[in-house]
């Protein structure tokens, strides 16, 4: 029985406004963006965590685990992480 885990990532991160011009009271109220990813946690390091959307366990025609929609998350930014183990044969 083999065990992965997944992830549910609340972080706070740079964010990018438009290219539109606009006033200097407007500019002021920008900030940065909040965001929520989830996923299967492939490689965590102490700066950054990564995870993906989708998972194919190691099959007879492919000899290894394979991911897809990688999404890499710095740590700086994360304001709350829950992790949760699972397994399958």
């Amino acid at each position: 029985m083999k065990e992965f885990k997944i992830a549910i990532i609340y972080w706070e991160d740079a964010s990018i406004h438009g290219r539109e011009q606009v006033d200097s009271d407007t500019a002021k109220t920008y900030g940065l963006m909040v965001g929520m990813s989830c996923g299967v946690i492939v490689n965590e390091t102490k700066k950054y965590i990564t995870i993906a959307t989708d998972f194919f366990p190691k099959q007879e025609d492919n000899n290894k685990d394979s991911y897809r929609c990688l999404n890499s998350i710095p740590k700086s930014g994360i304001k709350k992480i829950l992790k949760r183990s699972y397994s399958y044969q």
